[in-house]
C-alpha cells in the first residue's frame, strides 16, 4: 500500500447506472459521479437506458445530493449520423448533462465546435496509454482522458509525471482509470471480434461477447490452463487506490452498465469505504467480510490486478466458466437417486484475498432464497459442467455423515479411522441428477441482496447546507445555503445556492404560552426528513421568540428547503449558433503510403516506416510525437524493427486503429498533423481481405489457432519487434505476408 503524500487531489468515484434503480444505487452509495447512456450512440445499447424524461429526472435527483452525471456517446458513427448525434448532445446540455464520454474524434469536434463549454471525456476506446496520447487529447479539448485498461502502475505514474511538466499547456486533462469490473481481452476501440463473427460491432455499442466462448488450442500446449483462452477475470484493484492515487489517477471508474442494482449498491460502498479511509489516514486494510462481498455479488474465478504491473500471464484469466463463478459453499455428501433432496458437506470459512476462487460458507448466513449452482468437471477437464440452478427453497440442518477415508464413497460410512465430519444441511426441490463429490456454489445471497436493496428502497444521500435564522422584530427569516464539497466548485451543476423564506408576526397564529429556547429551534430546523439536504451549521440571531410556535419553525423550514432544492435544478442555455467550419473533403489515400494488403505489423501501436519517406503512426500518442517536432530538420526516431530515424517533415499518415468512420474524425487528426489515413477497420468488410487484427492484446499468448465452440476459427501471431499479441480472423489475409 502507498504512503499518502503530503498533497492530496479530489479523488472521484465513478459508478455505472444502466437504469435509473441503478442510479439510485450508486449515489445513495457513495458515487460522486454516474456514467450512463440514453437512448443514442452508446457502447452498450442493450442496457435498459435512460429516456429524455428519465433523464431528466435522473439528473435533477443526483444535483440535489451532490453528484454529477455523465452521458456516453461512445460509438463511432457514420457522416449521416453526425447531425443527430450533434443535436442529441445539444439536448443534454440544455437538460444539465456535466460531461459527454466520447469515443469518435470527429463527434468530439463538433461538439466542441458548437458547444465549447461542454466538458467531454475522451473514453478507454480511444487507447490512449502515454502523456503525448493525453497531450494530443488535450489539443482536441478534451477535460479527461480514460486510459487504456492495459496502462501499468509504472505507465500511469510517468503519465502524470509528464503531465506536471506542462504548465505551459494549461491545466492538463485529468486521468481515469477503470477499477472494478469486466475486462476486455483486446484493446478497447480496436476489437473487430464481434462484428467480424456476426455483425455486432462492439464499436458500434452491440458486443455479441464471442471473447467468452469456449475455445479449442492448438497446439493444446499454448493454453493449458485455460479452455476459455479469451475470457479474462473481472478487475478488482480494492487493494491499490493508494497507489493509483500516488500514481495521479483522478477518478476510479467502476464497469458495469449491464450490472444489477445490487451489485452496483455493493460494490460502490465498498470502494467507497477504503477511498474515503486512505484519504483521511493515509493507509487502510481491507476487511475479509468485504472482500468476500466483492466476490459474492460478482466474480470469474476469484479477481485480477491486471495490468496494474504489466502482463500478469495466466493470472488474469478465468477457467472453468466464463460468467459469474459464485462462492463455492460446500460439496455434495449425499444423495439418493430419484430424490430431490441433498445433504452438501459445508466448507469450512476461509475468507482471503481471492474468495471467489475458495472455500467461504460464512460471510452471509445461508438461508430460503439463496441461489445456488451444482457443478462438476465437464469431458474438458478445464471447464465446469453446471448440474443444477435454482433458489434453495428447503433448507435443514442435518446430523453429519462423517467422511470416509480418501477413496470411499462419501454417502457410504466407512470403516476405520474416519475425518471429522463437516457442519452439514439437506438442500431440497432439486430436479437434476446431482451425485456426491458435485461442488456447491452460492451464486446470490437473500442476505446480501435484501441489504444492497434497502439503501435503493429508502434513500438518505443528503447534501450539507447551513441554515441563518434571524428573529429580529416583526419577521423570522430563514435562509439555507448549500455547502460546496472539495472539488465540486468547478462544476456548474453543483455550484452554491442560496434559499430564503420569511415568516411575518402577522402570520403568527395564536400566541404560544411557552417561549420556545434556542435549542429547541435548532433542534427542530434540523429536522430534514425525507428532502435531500442535510443541515451542517445552524447560526441563530436575535432571541425575540415569542409567538412563534413549533409548528412556524417547521413551515419556515419546510419552504425553505423546498425552495433550496428547486434551486439545485441546473439547465443550460444553448449558446447562439456559430457558423460551422468547413468539413474536410478528403481524397483518397496515395497507395504509395500505405502498405500493401495483408503487410506484417512490425510495431502496432508506435510508428512504422512507409515507401515515400512517410511514417505510419497508430495511436494519439505516436501521432502527436510525429507532428509535434519542433523544427523541420530535427530527426525523429520511430519505432521500428531496424529503430530506423526518419525526417520529422515526412507525411504523418494514421492507420486504421486511430478509427477514421467520418469525416470530421479525419478533421480532427489533420488538426493534430496528419497528413493522410487509412479508414478504420470497421470500414473492412469480414472475409479475405480483411488486412487487419480482429483483436490486439497487451496480454501474451504464444503463437497458435483458436477454434470457437461456435466454430469461429483465429490465428495467435507475435511478429517480430512487435510487444502486442495480435489475432487475425484465420480466413483473412491479415498477418500473412
Amino acid at each position: 500500500m502507498a504512503k499518502r503524500s503530503k498533497t492530496i487531489r479530489n479523488i472521484e468515484l465513478l459508478a455505472p447506472a444502466g437504469g435509473e434503480e441503478q442510479l439510485i444505487a450508486a449515489v445513495e452509495n457513495g458515487a460522486d459521479a454516474v456514467y450512463l447512456g440514453g437512448t443514442l450512440f452508446n457502447a452498450r445499447m442493450n442496457a435498459a437506458n435512460f429516456d429524455d424524461d428519465a433523464m431528466q429526472r435522473s439528473l435533477d435527483y443526483a444535483h440535489a445530493r451532490g453528484v454529477r452525471i455523465y452521458v456516453t456517446m461512445n460509438t463511432l458513427l457514420r457522416d449521416d449520423e453526425l447531425p443527430e448525434a450533434l443535436e442529441y448532445a445539444k439536448k443534454l446540455y440544455a437538460m444539465g448533462v456535466d460531461a459527454l464520454i466520447i469515443q469518435d474524434l470527429g463527434l468530439g469536434r463538433v461538439i466542441h465546435q458548437a458547444l465549447p463549454d461542454f466538458p467531454l471525456h475522451l473514453s478507454t476506446q480511444a487507447t490512449v496509454s502515454d502523456a503525448d496520447g493525453v497531450r494530443a487529447a488535450q489539443a482536441l479539448g478534451y477535460k479527461r482522458v480514460v486510459l487504456a485498461r492495459e496502462v501499468s502502475l509504472d505507465k500511469l505514474r510517468a503519465i502524470h509525471a509528464a503531465l506536471d511538466e506542462d504548465p505551459g499547456r494549461g491545466a492538463a486533462p485529468d486521468l481515469e482509470v477503470f477499477v472494478h469490473g469486466a475486462l476486455c481481452i483486446c484493446y478497447s476501440g480496436q476489437c473487430q471480434l464481434s462484428r467480424y463473427y456476426g455483425g455486432r460491432s462492439g464499436n458500434r455499442g452491440a458486443c455479441a461477447q464471442p471473447c467468452r466462448l469456449l475455445y479449442t488450442v492448438t497446439p493444446a500446449s499454448t493454453a493449458p490452463y485455460n479452455a476459455y483462452a479469451l475470457s479474462p477475470k473481472d478487475l478488482c484493484m480494492i487493494d491499490r487506490l493508494g497507489d493509483l492515487i500516488e500514481a495521479g489517477a483522478a477518478s476510479f471508474k467502476i464497469e458495469g452498465r449491464m450490472k444489477s442494482a445490487e451489485y452496483v449498491a455493493t460494490v460502490t460502498a465498498i470502494y467507497r469505504k477504503y477511498i474515503d479511509e486512505y484519504l483521511q489516514n493515509g493507509y487502510y486494510r481491507v476487511s475479509d467480510a468485504d472482500r468476500f462481498a466483492l466476490a459474492q455479488i460478482f466474480n470469474r474465478g476469484g479477481f485480477t490486478e491486471g495490468y496494474v504491473n504489466g502482463d500478469p500471464g495466466r493470472k488474469l484469466m478465468c477457467s472453468g466458466l466464463p460468467k459469474n463463478h459464485g462462492i463455492r459453499i460446500g460439496t455434495v455428501s449425499f444423495a439418493k437417486k430419484g430424490s430431490a433432496l441433498i445433504d452438501v458437506a459445508l466448507d469450512a470459512p476461509a475468507l482471503t484475498k481471492d474468495s471467489g476462487g475458495s472455500a467461504a460458507s460464512d460471510g452471509f448466513p445461508l438461508m430460503i432464497g439463496d441461489a445456488i449452482e451444482i457443478r462438476r468437471t465437464g469431458q474438458n477437464a478445464q471447464t465446469d459442467l453446471i448440474v443444477e440452478s435454482r433458489m434453495i427453497s428447503y433448507l435443514k440442518p442435518v446430523a453429519a455423515r462423517p467422511l470416509p477415508q480418501s477413496g470411499r464413497r462419501p454417502d457410504k460410512a466407512a470403516k476405520g479411522v474416519q475425518t471429522p465430519a463437516p457442519k452439514t444441511v439437506r438442500i431440497g426441490d432439486l430436479k437434476s441428477d446431482v451425485k456426491p463429490g458435485d461442488i456447491v456454489f452460492r451464486m446470490s445471497s437473500k442476505a446480501q441482496l435484501d441489504a444492497a436493496c434497502s439503501t435503493v428502497s429508502r434513500p438518505s444521500r443528503k447534501r450539507d447546507v447551513d441554515l441563518q435564522l434571524f428573529c429580529y422584530g416583526d419577521t423570522f427569516t430563514l435562509n439555507a445555503e448549500t455547502v460546496a464539497r472539495p472539488g465540486e466548485q468547478e462544476w456548474a451543476s453543483l455550484r452554491k445556492v442560496r434559499a430564503q423564506t420569511f415568516l411575518s408576526a402577522a402570520e403568527l397564529g395564536d400566541s404560544s404560552t411557552t417561549i420556545l429556547s434556542a435549542d429547541r429551534i435548532e433542534a427542530q430546523l434540523r429536522k430534514t426528513g425525507s428532502t435531500p439536504f442535510a443541515v451542517r451549521n445552524v447560526i441563530i440571531k436575535g432571541n425575540d421568540f415569542e409567538g412563534l410556535r413549533i409548528s412556524d419553525v417547521n413551515d419556515l423550514r419546510r419552504r425553505c428547503l423546498e425552495t433550496l432544492e428547486q434551486e439545485t435544478v441546473f439547465r443550460r442555455d444553448l449558446p447562439a449558433e456559430a457558423p460551422a467550419e468547413p468539413i474536410m473533403e478528403v481524397p483518397p489515400a496515395d497507395a504509395s503510403l500505405v502498405p500493401s494488403a495483408g503487410g506484417p505489423l512490425p510495431s502496432y501501436d508506435a510508428l512504422a516506416d512507409l515507401p515515400g519517406g512517410a511514417v505510419m503512426v497508430r495511436d494519439l500518442g505516436a501521432l502527436y510525437r510525429a507532428a509535434s517536432v519542433a523544427s523541420p530538420t530535427t530527426p525523429v526516431t520511430v519505432a521500428t524493427t531496424a529503430s530506423a530515424e526518419t525526417p520529422a517533415a515526412a507525411p504523418v499518415i494514421a492507420d486504421r486503429s486511430l478509427n477514421v468512420y467520418n469525416r470530421e474524425t479525419a478533421a480532427a487528426l489533420q488538426f493534430l498533423g496528419a497528413a493522410g489515413f487509412r479508414p478504420s477497420a470497421e470500414t473492412l468488410e469480414p472475409g479475405p481481405g480483411f488486412d487487419w487484427p480482429v483483436m490486439v492484446l497487451e496480454h501474451r499468448i504464444d503463437d497458435c489457432t483458436l477454434e470457437s465452440s461456435r466454430g469461429h476459427r483465429l490465428r495467435v501471431v507475435n511478429p517480430a519487434g512487435c510487444d502486442k499479441t495480435l489475432i487475425f480472423a484465420a480466413d483473412s489475409t491479415g498477418g500473412t505476408q
